[in-house]
């Protein structure tokens, strides 16, 4: 705290009424040496330690800043699980469309499975309605048989009723690179022995008017097992 007093002492008062200006200053703060006062006007130096203060009090505390730091978590935790919902949508999205292909796949597959079946159906029928004309000189044969033979027109090389000259006929048509085989019927007790089996008549005669693309030069003929 300080005064300041000024009194009027000039001779131009003289039978004058004079007055006295006193001017008082308090500071209730700690005094600061750096403080001064110039025309009853505070320093630019105490302005910005003023603001600095100021700007001080306006600091966040401890508990304010944890708050704020938990609050900016919680929105980063936020936006990656918004992040993940987003993935798993999509990846289920993509799976679905993935499992959808794939049943719409097996459809397909099962149609054309279905369509196979019924044509190849149809093709055996039409085999089994096959009318053959042997022509002229054409050794050719057919017959239903009791045994588990597949229907077909066969390429019949040979014929035996004895088991030694069978054996001996089939090595000797190894030995040649072929690969024979045969079927027995049981009714007549006699072992076949061809080539190849055909399914139409057409693919028969071909196969035996080359001589087994030339591979076989001895007798053939055909044998055409029927159904009922």
């Amino acid at each position: 705290m300080g005064a300041l007093v000024e009194i009027g002492n000039s001779t131009e008062l003289n039978g004058k009424d004079p007055t006295f200006e006193i001017v008082t200053s308090y500071q209730f703060a700690k005094p600061d040496p750096r403080r001064k006062i110039v025309g009853f006007e505070i320093e630019d130096e105490e302005i910005q330690e003023e603001v600095e203060e100021v700007s001080k009090e306006k600091k966040l505390s401890r508990k304010e800043r944890k708050a704020l730091a938990l609050l900016a978590e919680k929105e980063k935790q936020d936006s990656i699980i918004a992040v993940q919902k987003r993935d798993s949508v999509a990846l289920a999205k993509r799976r679905a469309e993935e499992e959808e292909s794939q049943r719409a796949a097996a459809e397909l597959e099962r149609k054309k499975d279905s369509v196979a079946a019924v044509a190849m159906r149809n093709d055996e029928e039409a085999k089994k309605e096959q009318v053959v004309e042997p022509q002229q000189g054409e050794r050719f044969e057919e017959a239903v048989l009791t045994e588990d033979i597949r229907p077909g027109f066969y390429l019949i090389v040979n014929v035996f009723g004895t088991q030694r000259y069978y054996n001996s006929f089939m090595e000797t048509l190894r030995k040649r690179g072929l690969e024979p085989k045969s079927f027995y019927r049981t009714q007549r007790k006699l072992n076949y022995v061809y080539l190849r089996r055909y399914d139409t008549m057409g693919e028969a005669r071909k196969a035996r008017d080359s001589r087994f693309n030339g591979k076989y030069s001895d007798a053939i003929w055909i044998f055409r097992v029927r159904v009922e």
